[in-house]
């Protein structure tokens, strides 16, 4: 088993992209947060997006997450052209 699946799997854990992000959404640009909350899914064998915010230590709280499964994300910033 490899180290994310030992780290992640049946858990509850969130992801860190480095900064909040600006999307556009129904044509207004709508603020979405660097944290995004992963639940397991049904079936067990992958996770499923539950929540996303700026507030880390909020969202550790709600959902019960030691900072040992906060995980940094390593991006590549896209871009158009």
């Amino acid at each position: 088993m490899d180290e994310w699946t030992k780290l992640t799997r049946d858990r509850v854990f969130i992801s860190d992209i480095g900064n909040d992000r600006v999307a556009e959404i129904g044509g207004a640009k709508t603020l979405v947060g660097r944290y995004a909350v992963w639940a397991p899914a049904p079936g067990g064998e992958h996770h499923r997006v539950v929540e996303v915010g700026s507030d880390c230590k909020a969202l550790m709280k709600k959902y019960r997450v030691p900072g040992e499964r906060v995980l940094r994300l390593q991006t590549v910033e896209a871009g158009h052209g």
